[in-house]
């Protein structure tokens, strides 16, 4: 009866108290990092950064998945912003001099930035040319904030699809990095059996574009929402890539255990920016 009365408690306190926006701010003001907008096309991105001070000509740019995008299978969300910020929660452990975690269209909004939000663009759209001009747009911005030249973009699970859109479009990618990404959204939404994303860009598509781009990819090995057998799609459209590295993790699913073992991670595989050059896409293990 106790451990009712304290469940019943708990959910009334997260409600009054808790949003999702709100426990972004707090994972970024535990690191003392700062929040930022960017307006962008017809949208107004919200993000966070680190120290821009330094010197370092590279900005490393996070962007997260799809968010709270449905309410049910068949209702979209009123409000796409993700409850379990993933990719911004990795972007304050990473040992880099300047990172910003750049947030989606239509996430993190307060009633006054909240523009151009149809439910498309969290939904059918959400990897559309409109969400990846915003994105492009904001990258410009960033990049004479922080007074670098070059990005290395870092996306979690959809973000991971747009940080490879962004690299096909861009001049200025030295290195992108995927976790847990749906990179080939047709296998993908076979897999799931949901229905085909209409208004999207599948990067899947790219790969002449994105082939000679250092690229890394780490996927786990339980991760049922986003299987590594949709990555190992993606990496057979590369034709022989000329510099790419991937790697399937024991034990690891979509959200297990990527925030845990960051900067273990990060260290390992992402501090070398020119990963080992592997001419035959073929799946491999981390052997722990």
């Amino acid at each position: 009866m106790c451990w009712v009365f304290l469940s019943v408690f708990f959910s009334a306190l997260i409600g009054c108290s808790f949003t999702p926006r709100g426990y972004a701010n707090q994972i970024a003001s535990q690191k003392e990092w700062q929040s930022i907008k960017f307006s962008s096309g017809d949208f107004v991105l919200h993000g966070f950064h680190g120290d821009f001070s330094s010197k370092e000509n590279t900005l490393v740019v996070y962007i997260g998945g799809d968010g709270h995008a449905w309410k049910n299978r068949w209702t979209p969300s009123t409000d796409p912003t993700p409850w379990n910020p993933v990719a911004l929660r990795l972007a304050v452990q990473t040992p880099e001099p300047k990172v910003l975690f750049l947030g989606r269209p239509c996430q993190f909004t307060t009633h006054e930035t909240r523009t151009g939000c149809h439910p498309k663009y969290w939904t059918s759209h959400r990897y559309s040319q409109e969400v990846i001009d915003a994105l492009d747009e904001a990258l410009d911005q960033a990049k004479v904030l922080a007074r670098t030249e070059k990005i290395i973009l870092a996306g979690y699970s959809g973000g991971g699809v747009l940080v490879a859109l962004l690299s096909a479009q861009r001049d200025d990618v030295t290195h992108f990095v995927t976790i847990a990404a749906n990179l080939d959204l047709d296998a993908w939404v076979k897999e799931q059996g949901i229905s085909p994303l209409s208004g999207s860009l599948n990067p899947a598509d790219f790969a002449v574009k994105l082939k000679d781009i250092p690229q890394t990819h780490l996927v786990g090995e339980k991760d049922f929402i986003v299987s590594p057998a949709i990555l190992q799609s993606y990496l057979l459209k590369l034709h022989k890539p000329l510099i790419t590295q991937w790697v399937v993790i024991p034990n690891y699913d979509h959200q297990c255990c990527w925030v845990d073992s960051w900067q273990e991670l990060y260290v390992k595989y992402l501090m070398i920016q020119t990963p080992k050059q592997i001419h035959h896409p073929s799946l491999v293990s981390d052997q722990k």
